[in-house]
């Protein structure tokens, strides 16, 4: 039996002064939502409306869609102009097939830069909830003045509270027509400065990110950051991607680059946690009949280890990119890892392992590469074996903090240095 248990947020106690504010503000009691009758199709009525009311800028964000839906998001994004937030969960955060994506939308949310306070009108959000903190936080601490969610469901996942206008209906259909509409109104309502804006503040982040990845030293052991980036550059296009819970979903969110091919990717978000990815990805993998890289951390693997079988047994190959850190690596993040009395052995979940004689039991090529173009070159070899195989990177937990820190240090400095 598996629990799943969301922690308090935040998770560690407030401070003196934050109590005092939350003594001193009143209780929300004007939360005014509008829904949208459910349709399939959602009324022209309703849809002009929208249009209407939008204002000059916005943010089209997108969250997990259903896959035949991404062709009439992508003509969406182009036809309204507006800077796209992509989360990885969407399918259009990888590759370079989706116009006005804001790529490092989540590095630029950053507190200490000047684009974390950029006015934004609007926010419409198109699926299910995105995976980067920053960007949900916004939505609770500056919310704009128009919020719209849009889904294929009823399912409630705004834990904000801000969004007042829900509408259900088939995202496809909703696209389309909306498209449409745009195209037949007169009114040029997209201040395109403001999207020119984020995409060349995206476009210095992502040359910043990409110089700070490379210095990654050939004598040190992989960084997982700088691992999960190249691997986004290098996954051929006739392979899917899956990509596991906790650490592997926020890297390749935060910093995996938009270079790569174009690849459906896929995985599992919710309360599903860490259990049973690889054989949701042999899963996959048989469903599209062709390859998966699967990128999952340690821990995951040792709660899925029956499904190496899976691997084993699977049509198409399945190559299996398992970061092992030894431990909770997500948890490093959190204030907790302060605390190192409690941290080590309730949320870290030390362990000495690893998946050589694993692989060797189900007779899986292994490989442990040790810096990054080693992991190019066997990752390489992997392919072309045409048979599924485990590639492990050993890694330490305990630098990536610090690893990111200096990220956000340069991003501070460099990204706004030339702006007025």
């Amino acid at each position: 039996v598996h629990l799943n248990l969301p922690f308090r947020e935040p998770f560690f106690e407030k401070n003196e002064a934050e109590k005092s504010i939350d003594l001193l503000l009143p209780p929300k009691t004007n939360c005014y939502v509008h829904f949208a009758i459910s349709r399939k199709i959602l009324p022209k009525k309703e849809i002009l409306e929208l249009i209407e009311s939008r204002p000059e800028s916005g943010i089209l964000s997108i969250g997990r869609v259903p896959s035949n839906s991404l062709d009439s998001l992508r003509k969406l994004a182009e036809e309204l102009g507006w800077p796209v937030f992509a989360d990885v969960t969407s399918g259009l955060r990888l590759g370079n097939n989706c116009s006005n994506r804001i790529t490092y939308y989540d590095q630029l949310l950053h507190d200490d830069l000047i684009s974390s306070n950029w006015d934004i009108e609007a926010v419409w959000h198109i699926g299910f909830p995105p995976t980067s903190k920053r960007w949900l936080t916004r939505w609770e601490q500056t919310p704009p003045s128009q919020m719209v969610w849009i889904a294929d469901h009823s399912e409630r996942h705004d834990q904000s509270h801000n969004f007042r206008w829900i509408i259900e209906a088939d995202i496809t259909e909703f696209c389309e027509h909306l498209v449409h509409e745009l195209r037949l109104d007169k009114r040029s309502a997209v201040n395109r400065s403001k999207t020119q804006k984020w995409l060349q503040a995206s476009e210095k982040a992502g040359d910043l990110i990409e110089k700070h990845f490379s210095a990654n030293s050939e004598n040190e052991k992989i960084n997982e950051f700088a691992l999960v980036r190249r691997l986004t550059q290098i996954i051929p296009e006739t392979h899917g991607f899956f990509i596991g819970n906790s650490l592997p979903v926020r890297a390749v969110d935060m910093v995996g680059s938009e270079k790569g091919a174009d690849i459906p990717t896929a995985l599992n978000r919710g309360a599903s946690g860490i259990d049973g990815l690889i054989a949701s990805a042999c899963g996959y993998s048989s469903g599209m009949q062709k390859p998966v890289t699967l990128l999952i951390g340690d821990l995951s693997a040792l709660h899925d280890l029956n499904s190496f079988k899976l691997l084993t047994d699977s049509p198409e190959p399945v190559l299996l990119v398992l970061l092992n850190n030894h431990g909770g690596g997500i948890f490093s993040f959190l204030p907790v890892a302060r605390q190192t009395d409690i941290f080590e052995p309730f949320f870290a979940a030390p362990h000495d392992y690893n998946f050589r004689k694993v692989s060797s039991m189900f007779n899986l090529n292994y490989f442990n590469p040790g810096s990054i173009s080693a992991f190019e070159t066997d990752y390489s070899k992997a392919i072309q074996a045409n048979k599924s195989a485990v590639i492990e990177i050993i890694s330490e937990r305990e630098k990536n903090p610090q690893y990111l820190e200096s990220l956000r240090q340069k991003l501070v400095k460099s990204v706004f240095e030339s702006s007025s």
